[in-house]
């Protein structure tokens, strides 16, 4: 497999795909592709003790809230949307995904993410977004 595929295989801007997924994701893929942000995809469940730690600590942090309104968030609580967590291979909880704006997977971020990890791993795909042409 080329990088190209590669890069497709990781991709959900394949129109093909991205129409399976529910509207509620492809408007917020539209978004990210129109405003140039990076998409942050939140899998989640209620019932996730860490996912909800993440939500209180981490997300709550005043430089990671800072960093996620440069960013599209979208929390997918896996329970009520199994066909995306399915359609993005999530098996465990918390999975963190972080998007380019067309769609590319660019890092996966799996269990508890503290604020400083967090923070870094967000600055580093704004700033490849806003290197992108």
């Amino acid at each position: 497999m080329n990088s190209d595929e590669a890069n497709e295989a990781n991709s959900v801007a394949n129109e093909a795909e991205v129409a399976d997924l529910p509207a509620f994701f492809t408007q917020a893929l539209a978004r990210a592709r129109e405003e140039g942000k990076p998409l942050v995809l939140d899998f989640h469940a209620q019932w996730c003790v860490p996912c909800k730690r993440i939500e209180r600590e981490t997300f709550a942090d005043p430089d990671v809230a800072g960093l996620l309104k440069q960013c599209i968030l979208l929390k997918i609580d896996t329970d009520e949307h199994p066909d995306v967590a399915k359609h993005f291979g999530v098996v465990g909880l918390p999975d963190i995904r972080l998007l380019a704006p067309n769609g590319e997977q660019q890092r996966q971020l799996l269990g508890f993410q503290d604020t400083e990890t967090m923070q870094a791993e967000l600055q580093t795909l704004i700033a490849e977004v806003s290197r992108e042409p």
